[in-house]
């Protein structure tokens, strides 16, 4: 089973401006809101609580957490999640972007190579 950290942030903007809102901005917006609350580990605590609720009864064996990009994340999964272990992996840049164009997302960044590095770096780093 893989969750994806982006996945919170979309259910939340879902829930508070409908389905049809999930859009990049939207959704940079409502992490930036969690972060502020919360801190930089927030995403992790809730996909962690999730997890915990959810899917650890259904997937035993373990299970895949995609988009995680900070460490405070990293912190919050393995401290609310014992058996959590981190096995990094990372793709170039121009590859991420193909695979970001591929798959069509309507939010997705694609317009130029340009413009999805300047939405990773808001989503990494912040406003």
């Amino acid at each position: 089973m893989v969750f994806s950290l982006t996945n919170v942030v979309r259910g939340r903007v879902a829930g508070r401006l409908g389905a049809d809102e999930g859009n990049r901005d939207n959704m940079r917006k409502e992490g930036n809101e969690l972060r502020t609350q919360y801190g930089r580990g927030a995403l992790g605590v809730e996909e962690a609580d999730y997890i915990q609720a959810e899917e650890q009864q259904k997937h035993p064996a373990g299970f895949i957490i995609d988009s995680i990009r900070h460490p405070n994340k990293i912190r919050a999964l393995h401290a609310a999640i014992p058996q959590f272990r981190l096995i990094a992996l990372d793709a170039p840049m121009a590859l991420r972007f193909q695979r970001c164009e591929k798959r069509a997302r309507e939010a997705d960044p694609t317009a130029t190579l340009l413009t999805f590095l300047e939405a990773d770096d808001r989503e990494s780093y912040g406003e």
